[in-house]
């Protein structure tokens, strides 16, 4: 978002207050924009859209590549 007071306006930066609204656990970056944020990717083992990241079960996926 913006602030300022009409005439001079300044870029908040959503991602100094709770992590923009990006997980925490496990952390993901948030990226501050011009206007706005956004939340990097889960991080591997993690599928989600950066602001929830659920743990893969990986072996409920082809048997997480174990021998059956």
């Amino acid at each position: 978002g913006w602030q300022g007071n009409g005439h001079v306006c300044e870029d908040i930066n959503e991602c100094e207050i709770n992590n923009g609204g990006c997980s925490v656990a496990p952390l993901v970056e948030c990226v501050n924009t011009p206007g706005s944020s956004h939340c990097q990717p889960c991080p591997p083992g993690y599928q989600g859209d950066g602001r929830v990241c659920t743990l893969i079960d990986i072996c409920s996926v082809g048997n997480g590549g174990c021998h059956p």
